[in-house]
């Protein structure tokens, strides 16, 4: 035939091998031996059933030939399965779907796709992939899954897949996965290509806190009355609802002040810290630079941290802290630009110091789990009780450890599971935790998950 394949029947039933390859059938079946070696090493790259003739009333055939037929290079039942585990998700809260695509044979499907448009209602959308029994899968992406495997038979290749709920979503989540075979490979059982997932969305609580911001800018933030100030600290709530839950003005922070990171653990328990080239003066704490992080507890300030104290300071913006966290009897800073701290080198936007009175060791080295552009530079960071660590970057991230990864955009918040940490920093796993909402004007530069 063309291309070089050889076609064949034989007088009885048959069964042919060559390599991983095989077909069995009758004598009545036309067969193809595709990709043939000819010669005393004879050999066959695969083969396909081209066709079947029907068994006569009376007598039986002894010759047979056959017209142009496209061939079918093997037959793979190929299945897939897709679950979260519940069947209640919360609006507003993440959602952790997990695709098995797999193949039982008997022929490999090298090049079959697996398919996910997922719902409007998710957002942040990214998903990893875990090959076994010798299938092969891309390790990570982001958005809607239309990616191929490679599917021999045995293997499977099992997706995770993490979003968030939108907020408003009501009525049910009905999300669908399918596989499909590669170009000349059949199906014989297509039942299981596709498999479905639906949960019923359950409302947040009216008023339940996601997260807090501050905006980039003196930004309008939806249903808060002005004036709106970059230092004060707004909610974002289940409902879709926004609240200003710190009025910085009341606090005497001047109105030049922008507040670029902050620990907000109720209003008489907040730290900030400012962006700005130029010291700014707060009712009894004069001089604040940006390094430096401040306390308020409701009626006096206090300096919590002096960045100057440990090395940081160059009278720029590029050891401005844009992240910390606060711990016991220490901080966790990350900075704008690449810090210059005494004892430590190589440092950069994508770190997380320690600090404590005069020094700082390295906590979390960001570019070993592939944080390394620049709109990667962390300005969000927390560690909560479990140890698992939180970030959120500036920009658009891919991060990966092990076999884990994940990406997303600048407005998610994910966690880098069961961590190790100092120089040889890595991760166990990573999740998705919150996608904050795009604000319809300007835009937040400093987020923290409620807790």
């Amino acid at each position: 035939a063309a291309g070089g394949d050889i076609r064949l029947s034989t007088r009885g039933t048959f069964a042919v091998a060559s390599g991983a390859s095989s077909l069995t059938g009758g004598g009545n079946q036309v067969f193809a031996c595709t990709g043939p070696t000819t010669g005393a090493a004879s050999a066959c790259a695969g083969f396909g059933n081209l066709l079947t003739l029907p068994t006569l009333p009376t007598g039986s055939m002894d010759g047979i030939n056959i017209v142009a037929v496209a061939a079918t290079v093997g037959s793979a039942d190929l299945s897939i399965t897709k679950t979260d585990g519940v069947t209640d998700v919360v609006a507003g809260g993440p959602v952790s779907y997990t695709i098995v695509a797999g193949n039982v044979g008997p022929d490999p499907a090298i090049g079959a796709t697996v398919t996910d448009t997922l719902p409007a209602i998710l957002s942040g959308v990214a998903w990893t992939c875990a090959a076994a029994g010798g299938a092969t899968c891309a390790a990570s992406g982001s958005g809607n899954l239309a990616t191929a495997v490679d599917l021999p038979m045995g293997g499977t290749a099992t997706f995770t897949v993490n979003a968030t709920l939108s907020a408003a979503a009501t009525g049910n989540l009905v999300n669908t996965a399918s596989v499909a075979t590669p170009a000349g490979v059949g199906d014989p059982n297509a039942a299981n290509n596709s498999a479905t997932d639906t949960d019923t969305i359950t409302p947040s609580p009216a008023g339940t806190v996601l997260a807090y911001f501050s905006t980039a800018g003196n930004s309008d933030v939806p249903g808060v009355a002005g004036p709106n100030d970059d230092a004060d600290i707004y909610a974002w709530n289940s409902d879709g609802s926004y609240a200003r839950v710190f009025d910085a003005s009341v606090a005497g922070v001047p109105a030049a002040a922008n507040v670029d990171a902050f620990v907000y653990n109720g209003p008489n328990d907040v730290y900030l810290s400012f962006s700005n080239d130029i010291a700014v003066n707060l009712p009894g704490v004069a001089g604040v630079e940006d390094e430096d992080i401040v306390h308020w507890n409701g009626t006096t300030w206090s300096l919590h941290f002096d960045g100057s104290a440990v090395g940081l300071g160059d009278g720029g913006n590029l050891e401005d802290v844009d992240a910390f966290a606060i711990l016991s009897g220490s901080v966790l800073v990350s900075t704008f630009g690449s810090p210059d701290v005494p004892g430590l080198a190589g440092l950069t936007d994508k770190d997380l110091l320690q600090c404590a009175g005069t020094s700082c060791s390295l906590y979390f080295d960001g570019s070993d789990i592939g944080l390394t552009t620049t709109g990667e530079d962390i300005d969000f960071a927390s560690v909560v009780t479990d140890g698992d660590i939180r970030l959120s970057t500036r920009g658009t991230f891919a991060v990966a450890s092990g076999a884990s990864s994940l990406a997303g955009s600048g407005n998610q918040v994910f966690a880098c599971t069961g961590p190790t940490t100092g120089a040889a920093s890595a991760c166990a796993g990573f999740s998705s935790l919150l996608t904050l909402p795009i604000l319809p004007t300007g835009s937040m530069d400093a987020i923290s998950p409620a807790p």
